[in-house]
């Protein structure tokens, strides 16, 4: 314990005195320990979105598509609510089924702002998944959709990160959210009961859906976004077409084993109301998940290969920085090893020193981590990394371990010098 301590002091001085060259072996281990935390924490912010995020989209759920022909061999297959009844009532053990239809629509509160917005027709199944909504006011109900009720729930976006806010008026400047729709229905304290206009119906707002804030949105987006729901049949009416027809069902099979099972009972279903189907145009929600977490995962594993390519480089420089060390001070070893300092010992010296440079550099790639160094290396100024406790843990152990492994080599030379030679050395 006494030697440890020992080992500890003179390393301290020793770094205190050479505060130049500590520095710069400091900094190198602090940006690779900072790019190694950051990328560390937004791979597993990823991971922790995905499950989250299936565990409130659900595993088991696809779309299936209205088809239109593209050649004269192919056969046009629109989807309807026939068909939605066929495939519920051919599975009754599906936890969710429900159509859904986009459009944009010029819609109206006063008769003087008017606003461009994307407007979806569904029924009351809509709600069963992805809901992190609040709800002010009344949802549609099974009612509203036999009926055709001219109703319709407005959507107000939760509170945005810096980089959605620049990405949104930078790319989607025609977009309704940017055109004033979700400032107007804020400002003007639009309630449940007032009144909209859209296409030719005046419509009363029977609901509000308030997203979430961005940070805490887990939400699975298949498809468009949209600023207001309505009926599906209230939808349809609107666009003066079929009521019947819709764009496209969602359906939820629960488990993921049961996907498969579900698209071929569909299949068989529509194909005994629409014929023989060639390609059932279909969109499965964990292909494009999964699709979405490479995507993420390899944009932070560049930055991880960034940060361990920094940890590299700072390594070497310790490794040549204590190599030079130890030239410096062989008289000194060798009067160490005289007065009876084994070999161990004189290894430990050099190990300390360098493992000192590891902890305070990770310490300092916290700080550095924290404030997204990674992101910023890549030009993303945007956000700072959420950490746990345990990550800066790891930070701090991966700085300690690349400083070590570099200084063996310089250590371990220092060790095997002959006390003698040492001591005859000017």
């Amino acid at each position: 314990m006494r030697m440890l301590w020992l080992s500890l002091r003179t390393g301290f001085v020793e770094l205190w005195e050479h505060k130049t060259r500590s520095f710069l072996s400091l900094l190198s281990v602090a940006i690779g320990a900072g790019v190694f935390l950051s990328s560390f924490s937004s791979i597993y912010d990823a991971h922790c979105r995905v499950r989250k995020s299936l565990e409130l989209s659900g595993e088991g759920r696809f779309s299936l598509r209205s088809s239109y022909a593209r050649s004269a061999e192919e056969k046009s297959v629109i989807l309807t609510m026939g068909d939605l009844r066929a495939i519920s009532a051919a599975m009754p053990w599906l936890y969710m089924i429900y159509p859904i239809d986009v459009s944009w629509q010029k819609m109206s509160f006063d008769g003087a702002s008017s606003f461009y917005a994307g407007v979806a027709g569904i029924t009351p199944d809509w709600r069963k998944r992805d809901w992190q909504y609040r709800l002010e006011g009344r949802f549609i109900d099974d009612y509203d959709v036999e009926n055709a009720s001219k109703v319709c729930l407005l959507i107000l976006p939760g509170q945005l990160s810096g980089e959605d806010r620049a990405m949104r008026k930078a790319f989607m400047k025609n977009w309704s959210r940017w055109s004033g729709f979700d400032k107007y229905v804020s400002r003007n304290t639009v309630t449940p009961g007032s009144k909209v206009k859209m296409g030719r119906y005046e419509l009363t707002v029977v609901g509000l859906l308030h997203e979430p804030p961005q940070e805490e949105d887990y939400r699975f987006r298949m498809g468009a976004q949209f600023d207001a729901v309505m009926p599906i049949t209230t939808f349809n009416d609107m666009l003066s077409q079929d009521q019947n027809n819709v764009g496209q069902i969602v359906i939820d099979a629960g488990p993921a084993r049961k996907v498969e099972q579900a698209k071929r009972i569909a299949q068989v279903a529509l194909e005994s109301r629409h014929g023989p189907i060639k390609e059932l145009e279909c969109e499965d929600f964990r292909e494009v998940l999964s699709l979405q977490m490479a995507r993420t995962v390899k944009e932070a594993m560049s930055t991880l290969a960034l940060g361990l390519a920094a940890l590299l480089a700072g390594g070497i420089g310790i490794m040549n920085v204590t190599l030079a060390i130890v030239f410096s001070r062989i008289k000194e070893i060798g009067i160490r090893r005289a007065i009876g300092a084994t070999r161990g010992e004189i290894i430990m010296q050099f190990l300390t020193e360098t493992l000192l440079l590891g902890f305070f550099g990770g310490i300092i790639g916290i700080v550095l981590g924290y404030y997204g160094v990674g992101n910023i290396l890549l030009g993303d100024f945007s956000h700072t990394s959420k950490l746990t406790w345990w990550m800066p843990l790891i930070s701090i152990a991966v700085a300690m371990a690349a400083c070590l492994m570099f200084s063996l080599l310089p250590a371990y030379r220092a060790a095997r010098l002959d006390p003698v030679e040492a001591l005859r050395t000017e």
